[in-house]
């Protein structure tokens, strides 16, 4: 058995599941990604699984045929929230719930047959850094607990197939132009909505703004 395996870089879930990939004692080989570059272009020989987790490379057709048995994404939304900026998102538009959802990987994004879908009820004024936090360990959690589960017995993920069925992907999806969007902060605006916006945008680096005489003004809740 081979596995190779995408993980961000430096990232602490990533990295754990990657430990966690080689307490099976297959042969797992690991490609970490930076964000430099959102589009794998390597060429890789064939693997009986490829597992993404918080990587941010799209995988090419040529690159998902090399799985023999699954190439399986774990990613940091509902299949309500495709794409990027999920949890943005789901700040902004005041969702009572969320979570995270494991699928195959095929041509489009976040659009392969669902595995598994883990859910956690959102706090009314829960911001962008708390969500995550919690959005990050689900994932880990989750991946941990399939990924054991079709690696003993790889049938399983037909089982899971035929069990979420019935699940299906939205179809918007959320690219990184319209995240960009979401920054941009139009003026006037009242103070409860840039609240709720400050909840959903600001994240470390990431801050909202506004224009002024061809000017960026960057708004934080500090």
């Amino acid at each position: 058995m081979n596995v190779l395996y995408f993980g961000r870089k430096n990232d602490f879930y990533s990295i754990s599941l990657y430990n966690y990939l080689k307490e099976f004692n297959y042969r797992c080989n690991v490609i970490w990604s930076d964000g430099k570059d959102n589009i794998f272009k390597k060429d890789i020989k064939n693997y009986d699984y490829i597992i993404c987790f918080r990587s941010h490379y799209i995988l090419k057709k040529k690159h998902i045929n090399k799985a023999r048995i699954a190439c399986i994404n774990f990613h940091p939304g509902t299949p309500k929230y495709r794409g990027i900026g999920c949890a943005n998102l789901a700040i902004i538009k005041k969702e009572k719930i969320y979570g995270t959802t494991a699928h195959l990987i095929d041509e489009k994004i976040d659009h392969g047959n669902i595995l598994d879908i883990k859910y956690f009820k959102l706090k009314p004024l829960i911001n962008l850094e708390e969500m995550l936090k919690i959005t990050h360990k689900m994932m880990y959690l989750q991946a941990k607990k399939l990924l054991k589960g079709i690696i003993k017995n790889k049938y399983n993920i037909n089982k899971l197939i035929k069990k979420n069925k019935n699940k299906k992907w939205s179809k918007n999806i959320m690219t990184r132009k319209k995240l960009e969007n979401l920054y941009y902060i139009k003026l006037p605006i009242t103070k409860n909505k840039l609240k709720d916006l400050l909840r959903g945008l600001e994240y470390k680096d990431f801050k909202p703004y506004f224009k002024k005489e061809n000017k960026k003004y960057f708004i934080s809740s500090n």
